[in-house]
């Protein structure tokens, strides 16, 4: 039975008129031939010369990320780490790296020796790699520091107005103090000649209270304070700069001015502190809006 079935088999193929006759291309031979398929150099000479060039490279980059880490050049030799990660070598240097990172980490080099990029990277680094990197590094307290110490010597400055010592603040700083006092001067040249030099003095108190107010909060800052609501409203009423904006409004407003209404604003009246009051809510409603969008 089965013999018969298996001579039953499926009919020859016939060439009849329903046939699809399909059309051969004829391309010629391809020019590149097969030597980039064939990667491998077939003598041998070159091919063991190619593996001691890849050697040499490898331990050439071996002592550099050793040296790196070793001079405390944190930025290059994280750069060069991250190099190697994004190549997709870096299995040929995992002890090497390893030994970079550690001695980054043990002896606390400072990251910030180059910009936020080598900080962020320093970070990101040390953490995939196991080590416990606290964002809130004392560095950045030491950061935080500068900054509240410049700008209180700012400030210094501008309580005492002076105009002889600029050199002695940063450059960045000189160009603000110096913009600053062009802008007191140039007033007290237009009001100086009908008589009312006496308001430039008002202006400038009031731009003192202004920048000893944002001293505070700078210090608060740095210190990791929390003010009560009587200590920041106290504070914070004064940086809204509504007051000093008021006062050096009517410096200019001519003869309906009077030196009583210049006492009357530093007195500080209930109209004064409202706007104040205003102002900073809405300020602070706003600023809260844009953090927590980002």
């Amino acid at each position: 039975m089965s013999t018969q079935v298996s001579q039953q088999g499926a009919p020859a193929l016939t060439h009849d008129d329903n046939e699809i006759i399909r059309r051969t291309a004829n391309y010629h031979e391809s020019i590149w031939g097969d030597q980039f398929v064939s990667h491998l150099p077939k003598d041998n000479k070159v091919h063991e010369a190619l593996e001691l060039e890849v050697e040499n490279l490898r331990e050439q980059v071996k002592r550099e990320v050793l040296l790196a880490a070793a001079g405390n050049f944190s930025s290059q030799s994280l750069d060069l780490i991250d190099a190697i990660q994004r190549l997709g070598v870096a299995y040929h240097f995992e002890t090497e790296i390893e030994e970079a990172l550690q001695h980054i980490y043990n002896n606390h080099i400072d990251m910030e020796d180059g910009d936020l990029y080598s900080t962020a990277l320093g970070f990101r680094l040390l953490r995939q790699h196991g080590y416990n990197v606290s964002c809130v590094k004392q560095s950045l307290s030491k950061r935080q520091m500068t900054v509240t110490v410049r700008l209180h010597k700012l400030g210094c400055f501008i309580f005492r107005w002076d105009t002889e010592s600029m050199d002695r603040l940063p450059d960045y700083m000189q160009i603000c103090y110096e913009a600053l006092l062009n802008v007191y001067s140039e007033i007290e040249e237009k009001v100086a000649k009908e008589g009312w030099s006496y308001r430039v003095h008002y202006g400038k108190e009031a731009m003192k209270l202004l920048v000893h107010a944002y001293c505070n909060e700078a210090k608060w800052f740095h210190e990791n304070h929390i003010p009560t609501m009587e200590e920041y409203m106290e504070v914070a009423l004064v940086t809204s700069g509504y007051s000093m904006l008021t006062t050096v409004s009517f410096i200019g407003m001519g003869d309906i001015v009077t030196k009583q209404a210049f006492d009357w604003v530093f007195s500080h009246p209930k109209i004064i502190r409202a706007s104040e009051t205003i102002t900073r809510l809405v300020d602070d409603v706003r600023s809260h809006k844009e953090e927590m969008n980002n």
